[in-house]
């Protein structure tokens, strides 16, 4: 409740100026100096939620504020020369680019969320960007009974306009490494991003390490040093291909010098003889999966997009985009600094831009300056023996780093898939291809599925059942996709209609005999276990992998067993096969988590259960979709908005306060 003075201060503000973009602020900074809690809008352990899990679930508020701000800003002092400076509030270094970025609460990445499985999230979020409509999106929780916040723009929810505020309400769950970040355009990838770390109070992996810190979650990113829309939608008016610029880490990292000194790389302590739970999460806004690896040090791997298997020890682990890893990390070597080393491939690999990007572990004790290896190179940071996730099977060569894949691991986890061994009752294929299209201003290639480009429908789809008939109009399925088409060029709001609680079989199928891309699919609203992979060569197809299946020669690990995850990359000229039980009902967006690929359209709606089996949206829930004037008369009078309050008016009002 506003004291009498601050409503008078409101009032003289709103008729100061009509331009909600200033008294908003001038408001939002009385409230900030009246006090906010810290915690709600950084994040991270300074948050009250952040604490030892016992099973209790908490209500946890979160504060974030959207805008577009600058690297190296004001707020850096004399950030690189003065290294101390790099660190204050406001200071986004991002390896040393100077460009605008996309962040929430002047952070990069923002406030890091930490909760317990079974909490309760309300998250403010307030959009203050100029021009960009926003959403968030909570990567790896299932948003049981609140599909409609998924955060997906015209799936779950109309974008949050700018000058509106949006919360999001849900509960944590499942446990895991997961993050959140923007759904729209290439926000993310140039900066609007942040970590989502779940808990639980059984931890199945909990005997196996001493701390499980929030600074020891490691955001690997992607980074370019211009806006990602400003150099990747120009390749498809020209037929180019993209290469990868940089790899950022907590967004640190050295990517050029500032005035011939470099900014900062990421740093993380450790005490002597401890073991320590590393949690990796990394994106790209395009094909460039990364290899990570710590000097002298081995990685035990425990789990994956917050599923746990059968701990692997492994010298390095791979990341495609929209995977967590969790791994080990025993400090036993001598005190000092170590390198860790992070080299990409694909889009940034060694034919291309050749990126990496380094980070230290450094000991407690230790005064050195920096480690005593050399200072990695993009050769260098190879990293030979056991290696877990390998990416570019079909090209690369392993033999020198033997491979664990993900269908190697095995699921320690209670699955709520049940049963996954009898025939499925659905059974999706799916064909990953480029194509070029002649006749389009901007011909590509376009990344799609079934040779079809998702195209937003006006209306977000778990709004449609409250619209007119005509809001499905843009919406298709496999079967009547190729009626919705220019030329040879078919787009839709392609969705794929699963009974619940049906048992899923999705076959998806890599046909890109030009391209060395395994793309990493991502499913919203579950996880699934990943029962078959392989690679076939240039004689791959759909039909040749849909025979392997029927005929029995294809091998499949139908149990409990097989590994659970929630993004799967798919290899190059070969398939994965995944199976999960349709037990969440809503419009859950299927995709490759390359930015620049679901950018494109790489995507599908799987639409589990009838409109009516699914949660009702709040009756109140914000609404958007297209408007077609067809009024014949001038509304009347009566119906015309009043004429807003005088000024003097205003003032009497408050005298009487």
């Amino acid at each position: 409740m506003r004291t009498p003075l601050e409503f008078v201060l409101f009032l003289l503000l709103v008729f100061e100026s009509h331009d909600p973009r200033i008294f908003g602020k001038k408001l939002k900074l009385l409230e900030m100096e009246k006090n906010v809690d810290f915690g709600v809008n950084v994040g991270g352990d300074a948050h009250p939620c952040y604490r030892a899990c016992n099973g209790t679930a908490m209500d946890c508020h979160y504060n974030l504020t959207l805008t577009m701000f600058s690297t190296l800003s004001m707020h850096c002092g004399d950030c690189p020369r003065v290294r101390a400076h790099c660190d204050r509030p406001g200071c986004i270094t991002a390896g040393g680019t100077d460009r605008p970025v996309y962040v929430a609460n002047l952070m990069m990445p923002g406030p890091s969320i930490h909760v317990c499985e079974g909490d309760r999230l309300t998250v403010r979020v307030e959009n203050d960007f100029a021009n960009e409509g926003a959403t968030l999106h909570w990567h790896g929780v299932w948003m049981q009974g609140s599909p409609h916040m998924d955060g997906v723009p015209y799936v779950s929810q109309c974008p949050i306009q700018p000058y509106n505020v949006f919360e999001y309400a849900f509960t944590a769950y499942p446990a895991g490494t997961h993050m959140w970040h923007s759904h729209i355009g290439f926000l993310e990838a140039d900066g609007l991003f942040g970590p989502l770390v779940v808990r639980r109070a059984a931890e199945p992996h909990a005997a196996l390490y001493d701390e499980d810190l929030p600074e020891h979650t490691l955001a690997l990113w992607h980074w370019y040093p211009l806006l990602s829309d400003d150099y990747l939608p120009l390749r498809l008016f020209r037929n180019e291909s993209v290469a990868g610029a940089s790899i950022l880490v907590n967004g640190k990292g050295v990517v050029r010098s500032v005035n011939g000194r470099e900014a900062p790389w990421e740093e993380i302590r450790v005490v002597p003889g401890k073991r320590y739970r590393l949690r990796f999460l990394y994106n790209s806004a395009v094909y460039c999966p990364v290899q990570v690896s710590v000097d002298s040090h081995r990685l035990l791997a425990i789990a994956s997009d917050g599923a746990n298997f059968k701990p692997v020890e492994v010298e390095s682990v791979m990341l495609n985009a929209g995977e967590r890893w969790d791994v080990v990390l025993r400090a036993d070597q001598p005190v000092g600094k170590y390198w860790i080393r992070i080299r990409a491939l694909g889009d940034c690999g060694e034919s291309k831009s050749q990126v990496h990007q380094q980070a230290v572990l450094a000991y407690e004790g230790s005064n050195a300056d920096l480690p005593t290896a050399p200072r990695p190179e993009y050769r260098t940071s190879f990293r030979r023996g056991q290696l877990l996730n390998p990416m570019q099977v079909v090209v690369a060569d392993y033999s020198d780093s033997p491979p664990v894949h993900v269908t190697d691991l095995e699921n320690i986890d209670n699955s709520t898939h049940g049963d996954i061994s009898r025939e499925a009752d659905h059974t999706l294929y799916l064909e990953l291809s480029f194509h070029l299209y002649e006749e389009l201003t901007a011909p590509g290639p376009y990344p799609q599925n079934n040779r079809v480009t998702f195209e937003y429908p006006a209306v977000p789809m778990i709004l449609q059942r409250y619209e007119k008939a005509d809001s499905k109009k843009s919406m298709c399925t496999l079967a009547d996709a190729h009626e919705h088409c220019i030329g040879t060029y078919c787009s839709c709001a392609l969705t794929e209609h699963i009974a619940l609680g049906a048992l899923v079989e999705i076959v998806l199928v890599d046909l890109s005999t030009d391209r060395e891309q395994d793309h990493p699919y991502h499913i919203h609203g579950t996880n699934f276990h990943v029962v078959a992979e392989g690679t076939l060569g240039a004689n791959v197809s759909v039909e040749l992998v849909r025979s392997l299946n029927a005929d029995g020669r294809m091998k499949k690990r139908l149990s409990a067993s097989a590994p659970l995850k929630d993004t799967v990359t798919v290899p190059s000229q070969g398939y994965a096969v995944i199976r999960f039980r349709a037990n969440n009902p809503g419009f859950w967006f299927f995709h490759c988590h390359v930015s620049n690929h679901v950018h494109l359209g790489m995507a599908l709606v799987l639409q589990v259960g009838e409109e009516s089996e699914m949660p009702p949206v709040p009756r109140n829930f914000p609404r958007c979709g297209d408007w077609v004037f067809t009024e014949t008369e001038e509304p009347s009078a009566a119906s015309w908005p009043r004429p807003a309050l005088p000024l003097l008016a205003a003032l009497a009002l408050c005298r009487l306060l």
